[in-house]
């Protein structure tokens, strides 16, 4: 249910948006009637969503990587011809919050107590190469090195440890 759809300046947006993110729902529910769950939804255990910061059931969390993805892809087909400056400003901050939280779901799924063998073996390789794929694109030029890496190299020059440790 979409309200006051008619109130914000990038209302189109937020409709692109939500059709988008409820569609991905239900081809994940199609597919898994299909072809069977993703994952064991009589798990109770509660997750924290790397998106929004809710507690999320395992089955609601598998859903929302795939759903976080989609909108991934979404927002950088649209960020390649915008149509205003403002779509542009849009798509960018779309983009930032979807790779946000992809750079986190690798630690919630190697979380101690996180039940790898309740998801399906292929939906988890699924989520970690999603989670792999947006960590390649925040660093798109392999040479610009990480503050670890320059302080490693200024020690290695023979800084002093204290100078180069305060560097990374």
């Amino acid at each position: 249910l979409l309200t006051n759809l008619h109130q914000p300046a990038d209302a189109a947006l937020v409709a692109i948006e939500a059709a988008t993110h409820e569609s991905i729902h239900q081809l994940l529910y199609r597919t898994e009637q299909a072809g069977g769950n993703f994952c064991d939804l009589a798990e109770k255990e509660t997750f924290r969503s790397p998106w929004s910061g809710a507690r999320l059931p395992l089955h609601s969390l598998v859903h929302a990587a795939f759903v976080w993805f989609g909108l991934l892809a979404l927002w950088s087909e649209l960020a390649l011809a915008p149509a205003s400056d403002d779509e542009a400003a849009h798509s960018r901050g779309r983009i930032a919050h979807c790779l946000f939280g992809f750079a986190f779901l690798d630690d919630v799924l190697d979380s101690r107590g996180f039940p790898v063998a309740s998801v399906d073996a292929h939906v988890l390789e699924a989520l970690r190469e999603m989670s792999a794929a947006a960590r390649r694109a925040t660093h798109p030029a392999e040479w610009f090195p990480t503050l670890r890496q320059v302080a490693a190299a200024r020690q290695a020059a023979g800084w002093p440890a204290a100078v180069a440790r305060g560097l990374a």
